[in-house]
């Protein structure tokens, strides 16, 4: 019983807060509806973009410049970035960003393009979290909170490059970029990486044997004959040329024996 008093008094407690907050808005009803609705559409995404640029330099490299012509001993190499950006801002609102590692900006309408903004570009070296705090812009209720979000941008993660992982690219050590740091140590995660890939290659080693048992007889002789086809392809041709030398000779001595 006590707690359900507890509980009804928050939920109470919760709606008298809004009501206040509404009430000590100098925005009348209709512009806090405006607000709201400028406020929801604003969304944070991020893209992962991969460049080609010289190895001595990190340059761009020329615009004719492929993938293809990226080689281990070649003059370029494939270098990625995050791109994070804000979109549909309009100029009712504006947006103070902030990350984990004390990045914090604050954007309007007027910074943007069309009410997209790319705001930050780096490498993938950290995991990032952006916390996006919306603002009212309208000179009756400026700087009133009207919403808040958050987005969490990945880290490239260098153990995806071991050559184990193209055997098992969606294991958790193995992808190629992480939101959650890993706590446990190089060493472990080597060693959880290699126990998964042995035994990814023994399940793939025992489904071949169970497909080869399951086959049919007429399967395996099928298989057998295109694999040593060629072998009876030749076999084949002696036995038809033993053949006819053998006719050959066999007339011959017939033909000497009438003459």
């Amino acid at each position: 019983m006590k707690q359900r008093i507890v509980s009804v008094g928050l939920v109470l407690a919760f709606f008298m807060s809004l009501k206040v907050a509404n009430a000590a808005s100098t925005c009348d009803y209709s512009e806090q509806v405006n607000l709201s609705s400028a406020a929801s559409v604003v969304q944070a995404n991020y893209e992962i973009v991969t460049d080609i640029v010289y190895v001595s330099t990190g340059l761009p490299a020329p615009d004719d410049v492929t993938e293809e012509d990226v080689s281990f001993d070649s003059d370029y190499a494939l270098s990625q970035k995050i791109n994070v950006f804000l979109l549909n801002l309009s100029d009712d609102v504006y947006v103070e960003v902030k990350n984990n590692l004390g990045f914090n900006e604050t954007y309007t309408y007027a910074n943007t393009d069309s009410g997209k903004i790319m705001f930050f570009s780096g490498d993938l070296s950290d995991i990032l979290t952006f916390t996006f705090t919306i603002y009212s812009n309208s000179s009756n209720c400026k700087g009133e909170s009207l919403r808040t979000l958050s987005l969490t941008t990945p880290k490239y993660n260098t153990f995806s490059d071991y050559n184990a992982c193209d055997l098992i690219p969606d294991f958790s050590y193995c992808q190629e970029f992480i939101t959650t740091p890993f706590y446990a140590t190089e060493q472990e995660i080597s060693g959880y990486i290699f126990d998964e890939f042995y035994k990814k290659q023994e399940e793939l080693k025992q489904e071949k044997q169970e497909t080869e048992s399951k086959k049919s007889f007429f399967d395996k002789v099928k298989d057998f004959l295109n694999q040593y086809r060629y072998w009876f392809i030749g076999i084949f041709v002696i036995i038809v040329f033993v053949g006819v030398a053998t006719t050959v000779i066999i007339l011959k001595k017939r033909r000497s024996r009438i003459i």
